[in-house]
């Protein structure tokens, strides 16, 4: 038997807790994720308990990443959905890139707003420790 086919049938058959392990997550996070419709829930053994894939994975791993660059679960479902239909389409690819750039704008106003708060403590810390003088 070809081991290729194989390891793939093994892979549709990984229980939450294999799942948790290889993507670095909480169980309850990724039912929460479930539930949010951000990965499948179909998929149920005979003994009724969720079984998860390799779909599932390239999924946990896209919000990781996504997460880990501050984007909201609003935005890793956009870009779940558009990876998910016709992300070899330009249209996809093209509403992938505004979401990105529309995240790239929010990252720069909150760079703004940290500079500002940073002066603000620096000037009150020049404050204090002028009234130590």
């Amino acid at each position: 038997m070809d081991t290729r086919s194989e390891r793939d049938k093994m892979e549709d058959h990984i229980s939450i807790g294999e799942l948790s392990a290889m993507v670095n997550l909480n169980p309850s996070t990724i039912r929460y994720y479930e539930e949010l419709g951000l990965i499948d829930t179909r998929r149920k053994h005979a003994s009724s308990h969720r079984r998860y894939g390799r779909e599932e994975i390239v999924k946990l791993n896209l919000i990781n990443r996504a997460k880990s660059l501050g984007m909201s679960l609003d935005e890793i479902r956009e870009l779940i959905d558009l990876f998910g239909i016709d992300a070899r389409e330009k249209k996809g690819i093209e509403r992938a890139l505004e979401i990105l750039d529309d995240h790239m704008v929010e990252i720069d106003k909150k760079i703004k707003e940290l500079r500002v708060l940073r002066n603000s403590l620096k000037q009150e810390k020049r404050r204090l420790q002028n009234l130590l003088q």
